[in-house]
């Protein structure tokens, strides 16, 4: 998973079972922050969501090329796999 942060700051986290490896069972994603998963292995996974205090459409807004060079011109490609 890889989450950029409204000052343009990447991280990276390995959702997975084992801690010593580096793994997390979960990840806290605050609110202004881009979230991007990507399986590293495997045909499938399940991953569930909780939003609080509520989702609102009008709060959500989709990632382009345009709207990543612009805003994290840094990142190059880092995110740009990500983005349609």
């Amino acid at each position: 998973m890889i989450t950029v942060s409204s000052t343009g700051r990447a991280s990276r986290q390995v959702l997975g079972l084992d801690p010593d490896a580096g793994h997390s069972l979960q990840v806290v994603v605050s609110g202004k922050t881009w979230k991007a998963f990507e399986l590293a292995g495997g045909p499938w996974a399940l991953i569930s969501e909780a939003v609080t205090p509520g989702w609102v459409s009008s709060d959500q807004e989709e990632a382009t090329p345009e709207l990543y060079q612009r805003q994290y011109p840094h990142l190059g490609a880092a995110i740009a796999r990500f983005v349609r």
